[in-house]
C-alpha cells in the first residue's frame, strides 16, 4: 500500500508545479541533468525496503522514511540551500530516535514525523526562496 500511495507523488508534484508556477527544466543548465539523476539514485534503495518488508513488515516505515529523508542530502549542494542538508539529517535520525524509543504500537508517529518534517522543509525552502529572490532583485537593480 505505501508503494501505491507514493505512486501519485510525480503527478502530483508536476501539478502543483504548474499551480505554483515552478519551473521544472532550466534551458542551458549543464547541472540540470544531475537533479534526475539525483533523484533516481533512491530507487537502487528499493531492494532493500522489499527485503525489510519480507523480513521486517513492522520496520518498513521506517526504512522508507530514512531513504527519503537521506535522499535529499545531495540536494543542499544543488539548489545551493542548507534546509536539504538539515533535514535529510533530522529527518533520517528523527525517526530512527522514535523506532528506537516508543513502543511497537506507537510506530505509526515515524510517518506522522515525516509529514511534519516535510511540512518544515517545505515552509523552509519557501523562506529561502525569497530571501534568495530580494537579494537578487537588490543585486540587479544596483
Amino acid at each position: 500500500m505505501t508503494f501505491i500511495v507514493g505512486g501519485p507523488m510525480l503527478p502530483l508534484a508536476f501539478l502543483l508545479s504548474k499551480i505554483f508556477k515552478t519551473t521544472w527544466k532550466v534551458e542551458n543548465n549543464p547541472l540540470d541533468p544531475l537533479g534526475l539523476w539525483l533523484n533516481f539514485a533512491q530507487l537502487f534503495y528499493f531492494p532493500m525496503l522489499v527485503f525489510v518488508l519480507i523480513m521486517k513488515p513492522e520496520y518498513f516505515v521506517l526504512c522508507y522514511v530514512i531513504i527519503t529523508g537521506a535522499h535529499f542530502f545531495p540536494y543542499a549542494w544543488y539548489y545551493n540551500t542548507k534546509a536539504f542538508a538539515v533535514m535529510a539529517g533530522v529527518i533520517s535520525l528523527g525517526s530512527m530516535a522514535i523506532a528506537l524509543t516508543v513502543q511497537p504500537a506507537n510506530l505509526y508517529l515515524i510517518p506522522l514525523f515525516m509529514v511534519v518534517a516535510l511540512l518544515v522543509l517545505a515552509v523552509w525552502l519557501f523562506l529561502d526562496f525569497k530571501r534568495s529572490k530580494l537579494r537578487y532583485e537588490k543585486h540587479t537593480q544596483s
